[in-house]
Formats: C-alpha cells, structure tokens, sequence
C-alpha cells in the first residue's frame, strides 16, 4: 500500500506480507517524494492520542517499526522529513484474520522465525516451509496456542543465497512468506 500526502510518499511493507489485527508485527516503510526520490524523514504512530512507536528512516527512505494493529482503531504516522515538511499519514487497515511471520537471520548458527496467528487460526494445524531455489528443504508442522511460536533453523543446513520461508495451511494455501538472505 502507497499512501501520498504534502509531497510524501509512504509505501507499507507489513514483514511476511500482511498486517493482522491484535498480532504484534513489524512493519517496513519506504519515505519518497512525489518524484520517487527516497527522503530521510522521522516521526511517531500514533493511534488513539497514544504514541504507539518511534519511526525513523535509516536508508534510501526505509525505515521499519513494531506495532500492535487492531482492527477498528485508525492509527496515523505522523512523518517529519529532512526539509521540515510534516504529513499525517493513516496506516492500512490490518487483516481481521491470519498469520504474522517475522525473520531473523542475524545469527550465523542459525535462522529464527517466529510465528504469530490471529485467534481464529489458534489451534489449526499449519506448516512452515523452507525452501530454496523452489526446492523444498525442511516442513515443520506446528499449531499455536495464542504466543508467537519460535522456530530455530541450523544455517549449517542452509543454502548459501535467498532462503524462503511460507507458512502454509492444511490445503496448502500460502499464509504469510518472507525471504531471508
């Protein structure tokens, strides 16, 4: 999602591909101008007069942020960008339903990921899916009970480039996916 407001440009990348209501997630955000040109710009979410997070562009425009979306509950990002030019920019509405899948390849021993479901996927069997190069490499069942469930797995076991991680569902429906290098 893109949303344009006072000469700025704000794309939202939820991590895994969806933002989903009452799940802890992090969320990826591009700062251009109307041109494309990436801007340095920093700000806060705010969502009912609360400030909810910090947010800060670190490169070329991207910053990233961890929030809690809720359904129902508008929330603003109110940017500030290097030139002093100020928007209000309202986050996309989360998912009522589905699945959070977070990364972290910053150990080199291993890769953990954690996933998260809304309420109504407590409880249902579900899969995440390894592969590389579109070859399967790993399909550890799971079901969660309503924490993040972590997985941890060994990079030794791991091809050298882009992994892809997909958390699928019993008639192999794709979820939530992210890549990690």
């Amino acid at each position: 999602t893109t949303v344009t407001r006072q000469g700025m440009s704000v794309t939202f990348f939820p991590e895994g591909g969806h933002s989903i209501s009452g799940v802890k997630g992090r969320m990826t955000i591009v700062v251009t101008n109307n041109s494309g040109v990436p801007l340095q710009a920093s700000g806060y979410l705010v969502c009912r007069n609360d400030t909810m997070a910090a947010v800060q562009t670190e490169h070329e425009g991207m910053g990233r942020f961890t929030y809690l979306p809720q359904l129902g509950l508008p929330t603003s990002l109110h940017l500030t960008d290097s030139t002093g030019r100020h928007a209000i920019i309202s986050m996309p509405e989360p998912e009522p339903i589905g699945v959070a899948l977070k990364g972290d390849m910053s150990d080199a021993r291993k890769a953990r990921i954690t996933v998260s479901t809304s309420i109504e996927l407590q409880s249902t069997p579900l899969a995440l899916i390894q592969t590389y190069r579109g070859a399967v490499y790993s399909v550890v069942p799971f079901v969660c009970d309503g924490k993040p469930l972590v997985l941890n797995c060994g990079r030794e076991e791991m091809e050298e480039g882009v992994n892809r991680f997909a958390v699928i569902d019993a008639d192999g429906n794709i979820l939530a996916d992210r890549q990690g290098f």
